[in-house]
């Protein structure tokens, strides 16, 4: 396995907790030694530092942000609902 990817639902609504209880059943059930990117999707609304904080115990590498375009038109077309400023502030 050389990539994990955990995301589909914004997992970032879990509790820093949750999010660490996660990370131990996957080292637990799985050989980590070989992947070189284990993603976290994550809806910036929901970060908190504690957050970040437990998906950096449970060994993510690379948070995944919901972005999709900074144009304003395209995000009113998505119905994004994060405003720029909290996107720049999540990353």
């Amino acid at each position: 396995m050389r990539a994990i990817f955990f995301g589909g639902g914004t997992p970032s609504l879990l509790s820093p907790d949750q999010i660490r209880r996660i990370g131990e059943r996957i080292r637990y059930h799985f050989d980590l030694s070989q992947v070189e990117e284990y993603s976290f999707e994550i809806e910036v609304k929901s970060l908190t530092p504690e957050k970040a904080e437990a998906m950096r115990e449970a060994g993510v590498t690379h948070p995944r942000f919901g972005l999709q375009t900074f144009q304003s038109e395209w995000r009113a077309m998505f119905d994004l609902t994060a405003t720029l400023e909290q996107v720049h502030a999540a990353t």
